[in-house]
């Protein structure tokens, strides 16, 4: 359940997709553990979910979940001069929604027009993998029957890596240049998006332009790194300008900012007794919008050993000191989050035996504020002969937020002080019948519910004191509504906004079963089951929300994909 404004990063799980995906993936952010998940080429974009909200005043809808794919080519190799080439194409169908105002007459809206996927990359290795020089494009075309989506699409760059001092020291870096064309209405929703956030009321040096009808960007990083030695380091910089857009084909969360990251460790091959091997690691990050907003700062320390009997322990602290988010009030001014010490510690035993156990632990805790979060995620591996392998992996989360977005209501800014807890459970199991016929199961509930409480509107955004930042309704200055919303007054001004409070629960499975019924020609047979419902009241209660989940309806996907070796 996410209660930010970003979207959630999701792994691709398609073989299509998966085989030889090497040559197709691009890191625009190679400081991921710092900056998160940053992709030029993001395939789970291709038969996503359709994107077009239905018509307003909608009676009845009925619409599809994803988009049809049409088909897809994708092409790839190498040649013993160390030239490799990658390039993919894939087209998805218009999809429908079927929709009744009222009146009995069913109506048919589109929801996703037809769509081409196009990425293609170059690459040219030097000096037996010492270097290399790759161009790279990407670009998506839509029809004309959305005009609320953009219409095309189109990155083009260059990345490079370099090692010098007998291999010991790398530099890497790209340029990236995008530009995306569409109605004016389609380029000031862009605008507006989460990713841009030019309408935000603190930013001078943005500004919503709803006239125009394309929009530019570009994003660059260069990295230098000592990657040989006991000692370590390496640091970088990463800019995007506040046009640049990469989410038609890729997945990139954040523009107009510039980063900076730098790391330091040493290996230590011996150590005390009942220690075989270790390592530490420091590391420090920043980044500001072009405006000058100071969006992140902190540093980390990460550890890790391997004792000798085999178990590994790992473990990290991080410290956040305060920062103006440009997210936390979806475009609204940028808001003051306190200061900030984080940190996990992961316990795994020999993963030489046929059973494997490992706890992580991390949390997190506010300085001077109330925000705290804490997740509990142990994990049993147990290897079942030659033939088999189960996987439980259950996760119980507790996360506090004294400032979580609610609502805009006019100049306006609700938030909560909202209690959030989660459980899941994962299980996963592979076994091989014969070397030839194999199955795998796959099952994960979840179970999600949050509770707000202390609500109230944003007054000085930026101040550090948190009754300054929000002022909390008072209990003679909120009211139900008959629809169950809720009415409060702040400032003199009267609005109303929904009731937060939300209980989520979720099953996802599948089943694969793999025949390779002649050398390099395999069968696959795939059973895909979910179901999803709201609860029925807020707060978390394992056992009502694990029975409404059980009585909740399900959708059941089959699959057959049959691959043939020709020439055998």
């Amino acid at each position: 359940v996410n209660l930010t404004g970003a979207e959630s990063f999701f792994r691709e799980q398609r073989p299509f997709f998966l085989e030889g995906a090497e040559l197709f993936n691009f890191n625009m952010s190679t400081s991921g553990w710092i900056f998160g998940q940053e992709q030029l080429f993001y395939s789970r974009r291709i038969g996503r979910a359709p994107q077009v909200e239905t018509p307003a005043g909608v009676r009845y809808v009925n619409r599809p979940l994803a988009t049809d794919l049409l088909g897809a080519l994708k092409v790839s190799g190498k040649t013993q001069s160390g030239l490799s080439l990658g390039v993919l194409s894939a087209v998805t169908d218009e999809m429908h929604a079927s929709v009744d105002f009222g009146d009995g007459v069913h109506q048919r809206a589109v929801v996703e027009p037809l769509t081409q996927y196009s990425m293609a990359r170059v690459q040219k290795e030097f000096g037996q993998g010492q270097s290399h020089l790759a161009a790279v494009a990407t670009s998506v075309l839509r029809g004309a029957e959305a005009p609320v989506l953009r219409r095309s699409a189109t990155i083009g760059g260059i990345d490079f890596h370099h090692r010098f001092g007998q291999r010991r020291y790398q530099v890497a870096g790209y340029v990236l240049g995008s530009t995306v064309h569409g109605t004016p209405e389609a380029i000031t929703a862009t605008q507006r998006s989460s990713v841009h956030y030019f309408q935000r009321p603190d930013a001078t040096h943005l500004d919503v332009d709803s006239s125009l009808s394309s929009l530019n960007g570009i994003a660059t990083e260069l990295r230098l790194n000592k990657i040989a030695g006991n000692v370590r380091w390496g640091g970088g910089a990463h800019v995007v300008t506040s046009g640049f857009e990469a989410n038609d084909l890729g997945f990139h969360s954040r523009s107009d900012f510039v980063a900076t990251s730098g790391w330091i460790g040493r290996n230590f091959f011996s150590g005390p007794r009942g220690i075989r091997n270790w390592e530490i690691w420091l590391n420090g990050w920043a980044g500001w919008t072009l405006g000058g907003e100071r969006d992140r700062i902190g540093n980390s320390i990460w550890t890790r050993a391997e004792l000798e009997n085999f178990w590994e322990i790992e473990g990290a602290v991080e410290h956040h000191l305060p920062y103006f988010s440009i997210q936390a009030l979806r475009g609204g001014p940028a808001l003051y989050a306190p200061r900030r010490i984080s940190g996990f510690v992961r316990l795994t035993s020999d993963a030489r035996r046929s059973t494997v156990a490992q706890l992580m632990i991390n949390g997190a805790r506010e300085l001077g504020d109330s925000g705290s979060s804490f997740n509990l995620m142990p994990q049993l591996t147990q290897r079942i002969t030659d033939r088999g392998q189960l996987v439980v992996s259950p996760m119980v989360m507790w996360w506090r937020n004294p400032q979580q977005f609610v609502e805009r209501s006019g100049d306006h800014y609700i938030v909560g002080d909202v209690s959030q807890t989660t459980a899941m459970l994962v299980t996963r199991l592979d076994w091989s019948f014969t070397p030839r016929l194999t199955i795998q199961l796959y099952a994960q509930p979840f179970l999600s519910a949050g509770t707000y409480g202390r609500l109230g509107a944003v007054g000085d955004a930026q101040a550090a004191s948190s009754d300054a930042r929000v002022r909390r309704f008072a209990p003679n200055e909120m009211s139900r509504t008959g629809g169950g919303d809720w009415r409060a007054t702040a400032g003199g001004d009267s609005f109303e906004f929904g009731d937060p409070n939300f209980a989520f629960n979720e099953l996802r499975s599948n089943s694969v079963l793999r025949w390779e019924y002649r050398p390099g020609s395999t069968l696959f047979l795939v059973w895909s089951h979910g179901r999803s419902t709201d609860g029925s009241s807020p707060g978390f209660d394992l056992r009502r929300q694990a029975r409404e989940l059980g009585k909740a309806r399900g959708d059941h996907v089959f699959l057959l994909k049959v691959s043939h070796w020709l020439g055998r």
